[in-house]
């Protein structure tokens, strides 16, 4: 079990804010009530806030273009480098997740193709690690976008995560949430995305107000979820989300699904070997 860090009470009225910290983003709806009070709140000036898709935004941390960012956990896995983890936020689910989403017209055992989100990094292989786990006969494809009409064809998946999956939903004879597939196999929640901090900013403080951040946010969902038409649905939709389908802290219950996920993914072969324990910034 990973032992989480003592930090500063992120409700204390007296946080060190960094000065000028960059932070990456998930350019999806998911994302908003951890930065909404960074835009919106006081220190807003502090913060830089960029938004990239999940691949591209891991390459750009890995890159050294931001002090942390929000980003797939399959980078902490692959990556190599040394990042730390911010404890007590995330992009987490306790079950369906509602938007990283399998969609066929065959039933999951008649799938024999999936065709892989190209912006995805660490679904794609939640998702290999799932069929893996089920002893399934799978062939991955990266299809172009002229090739993604064949989720029609008989045997054949596509994954969708983020906004895209979201407006997928109830347009398939089979649709398969990730989220419900991991909690069913594992009883645990699943962390897609956390807050990774780069090398070069180990002695930053990020986390009282990245923790404080998520706080505000979850006190503030109502208000938040009218950004929603910007992702292309509704406020009653993204309030419901954030509450039934989203989990946004980061605790000794989502580390220890952090965990099995890195061991599943060193099983399969998908990473040469999981490091344990985790990583955890400290300040």
């Amino acid at each position: 079990m990973t032992e989480l860090p003592h930090t500063q009470n992120a409700t204390s009225p007296h946080l060190i804010h960094p000065p000028q910290i960059t932070l990456g983003v998930v350019s999806y709806l998911n994302v908003q009530p951890l930065i909404w009070s960074l835009h919106d709140g006081e220190g807003t000036d502090h913060w830089e806030i960029i938004s990239a898709r999940p691949r591209e935004l891991a390459g750009r941390l890995r890159a050294g273009e931001f002090h942390a960012a929000m980003v797939p956990v399959f980078e902490y896995f692959s990556s190599g480098l040394p990042y730390t983890i911010v404890p007590g936020a995330s992009i987490a689910t306790r079950g369906p997740v509602g938007s990283v989403m399998l969609y066929s017209e065959s039933p999951l055992d008649e799938v024999h193709t999936i065709l892989l989100d190209p912006s995805s990094l660490t679904s794609v292989n939640l998702c290999r690690v799932l069929m893996a786990e089920r002893q399934a006969k799978i062939t991955f494809e990266e299809p172009t976008p002229e090739e993604q009409s064949r989720v029609a064809l008989k045997g054949v998946a596509r994954l969708l995560i983020g906004d895209p999956a979201i407006s997928e939903r109830g347009k398939h004879r089979h649709e398969y949430d990730l989220g419900a597939l991991w909690h069913d196999m594992t009883g645990l929640p699943f962390v897609f995305a956390a807050w990774l901090v780069h090398p070069s900013a180990a002695q930053m403080p990020l986390n009282a107000p990245l923790t404080r951040a998520r706080e505000v946010g979850e006190a503030n969902f109502s208000v938040i979820a009218k950004v929603a038409p910007r992702f292309g649905t509704t406020p009653e939709f993204a309030l419901e989300y954030f509450r039934m389908n989203m989990e946004y802290d980061l605790g000794e219950t989502e580390f220890e699904g952090l965990e099995t996920y890195g061991k599943l993914l060193a099983k399969h072969g998908l990473i040469a070997s999981a490091p344990s324990p985790l990583r955890l910034h400290e300040v």
